[in-house]
């Protein structure tokens, strides 16, 4: 009987669960199909990201290098012994400050004729700034050269008519007719003695007088003709040629005059001036001297050493404002224009950021491997002492600011040909619907939204096939789930 009890028991307990089994199994294939949804959903969510209202910064970044608004090396322009150096580094010096000077007994020879020349134009300078003297000399040569160019031009009036006066011609005349009477009575006186031997002494003495007479006869007749004939044109080539002469050299003591009557003239001043120029500046290259309003930065001399021309002696800066100069890309430099604002982060002062503005956009690009970019030049407007020359710099200029504008996550767009969507997931619906949208500028990683059937906090499902890929695997294209 006990035995027959046990045997009826066990096979009680065996249908007991083999009915559980049997009635079990299906409700925990739902529960499980029920774990997996649940999963794949809050797989789903854990990917999706809401449409926000919010403020959208469209930023373009670039990167350079910081730089003061004004940097110069100075060099020696001679050569020499440094005598002294009268600046070190952190210096603030004004232009025309006196920097280091070369010994005066180790200068070149073309210093010291400077030195000489210098005084000697500044001495000329002054004679002529307070003689009077080249006035008038000046008038006296007019006058002068006025009177040779009347006589030139009476001379040349003359050469129209007779060699000589009407006057002279009758004295010449006279004098003629004289040699010839004189002659006849020589001849006449002569003639006497003439059948006298040849050694007479009476014959011979009328013989001179004849002689005599006949040579003053001839001399006076050729003045007569002389005189009496028009000039040839040899004699006329003289006396144009004199009186041009004459008159060339009117002009330029009427010139001369004209310049000093007023006082020194301007010319000879410049002329002087730049004299005295041309020896100073020969003479400050003994010494260097700040070219511009900075701070010495860097002294590479000191007393004692040899220099020679093109030696660095200084670098100034001046640290008053501080630039970068960044480089945007040909694809974001019509973007960018004088006036925005701009973040600029150092790596030399990491956990800081500070503001700048454009103050210069390049006209032309330059190639950099096989880009082309833009120099754009940013002013600092908060720099303090942790910004430095040299230091890199990120730079994001500020191109435009849109006001609480719709806006989804880039990576919840959907592209498909000519249509761009997101998928709008409902969370309590455990359902999703396309919504086709019209997209504006992107900043951030975000697009603005302008036309499409969307709201703020819609939830987006993020355009990651392995997610969809996971949830359609879960669900089998459920209905009224990611699209099935």
């Amino acid at each position: 009987m006990k035995k027959w009890l046990k045997t009826v028991i066990i096979l009680l307990v065996i249908g007991a669960v083999g009915a559980g089994i049997f009635f079990g199994l299906p409700l925990l294939r739902e529960e499980a199909m029920a774990r997996a949804a649940a999963t794949a959903e809050a797989r789903a969510l854990d990917n999706t990201v809401e449409v926000r209202l919010d403020d959208l910064t469209v930023i373009v970044s670039a990167n350079g290098s910081v730089r003061p608004v004004q940097s110069g090396v100075l060099v020696w322009q001679t050569s020499g012994v440094v005598d002294t150096v009268l600046v070190e580094v952190g210096d603030v010096v004004q232009e025309g400050d006196l920097l280091a000077e070369i010994d005066g007994t180790t200068l070149s020879q073309s210093i010291i004729n400077a030195r000489t020349d210098l005084a000697n134009a500044q001495k000329s300078l002054n004679d002529l700034l307070t003689s009077e003297t080249p006035a008038a000399q000046a008038r006296l040569a007019l006058v002068q050269a006025q009177t040779a160019y009347d006589d030139a031009v009476d001379k040349r009036g003359s050469l129209n008519y007779q060699r000589v006066t009407s006057l002279t011609l009758d004295q010449l005349e006279a004098e003629l007719l004289l040699a010839r009477n004189a002659l006849e009575d020589a001849e006449k006186q002569y003639e006497q003695f003439a059948d006298r031997p040849e050694n007479d002494s009476v014959r011979l003495s009328f013989f001179s007088r004849l002689t005599t007479a006949r040579r003053n006869e001839q001399r006076a007749q050729a003045n007569y003709n002389f005189a009496l004939a028009g000039p040839d044109e040899q004699e006329i080539e003289k006396v144009d040629a004199e009186l041009l002469l004459a008159e060339s050299r009117l002009a330029d003591a009427r010139r001369e005059w004209e310049r000093l009557q007023n006082g020194p003239a301007a010319e000879d001043i410049m002329v002087l001036e730049a004299r005295i120029e041309s020896a100073q500046a020969i003479l400050k290259t003994a010494y260097v001297e700040a070219t511009f309003d900075g701070t010495i930065t860097d002294v590479s001399v000191m007393r004692g050493d040899s220099v020679n021309v093109g030696t660095v002696a200084f670098r100034i800066d001046n640290l008053e404002k501080l630039y970068v100069d960044a480089f945007v890309l040909e694809i974001d430099i019509n973007q960018v224009s004088v006036g925005q604002a701009v973040a600029i982060e150092l790596d030399g002062a990491p956990g800081r950021s500070y503001n700048g503005v454009v103050t210069q956009v390049a006209k032309v690009g330059q190639t950099v491997g096989s880009q082309v970019q833009f120099k754009v030049t940013v002013e600092i407007l908060d720099a303090d002492d942790a910004v430095r020359p040299g230091m890199t710099a990120d730079v994001s200029i500020v191109t435009r600011e849109l006001a609480q504008v719709l806006q989804v996550a880039n990576q919840a767009l959907f592209f498909e040909e000519e249509r761009v969507y997101v998928v709008v997931v409902n969370p309590l619906l455990r359902t999703t619907r396309e919504v086709e949208v019209v997209t504006g500028i992107s900043a951030n990683a975000y697009t603005v939204v302008l036309e499409g059937n969307l709201k703020e906090g819609d939830e987006l499902l993020l355009n990651l096939p392995e997610t969809n890929d996971f949830v359609r695997d879960q669900f089998d294209n459920r209905p009224g789930f990611l699209g099935g």
